[in-house]
């Protein structure tokens, strides 16, 4: 703890803790559209979450090559 106190005494601080939540956020990006996928979970994102994302929410937005990036 950093602080100022008087010659003698010791620097006291009372403050709540509060603990924070970690959010994750995974997008995808057109070069023409800008965002087109977004998803954001609470806690660290880890590898079958990745996996979910890709297959729920990019892979149906596809299409094959040389179709256009983003059905509309």
């Amino acid at each position: 703890l950093w602080g100022r106190a008087p010659v003698g005494k010791q620097v006291e601080h009372h403050d709540l803790f509060v603990q924070w939540c970690r959010y994750s956020m995974i997008a995808a990006l057109a070069v023409d559209e800008g965002i087109i996928v977004l998803r954001v979970l609470e806690g660290s994102s880890k590898h079958n979450t990745f996996l979910e994302y890709l297959c729920d929410y990019m892979l149906p937005l596809t299409t094959p090559f040389p179709g256009p990036q983003c059905p509309s």
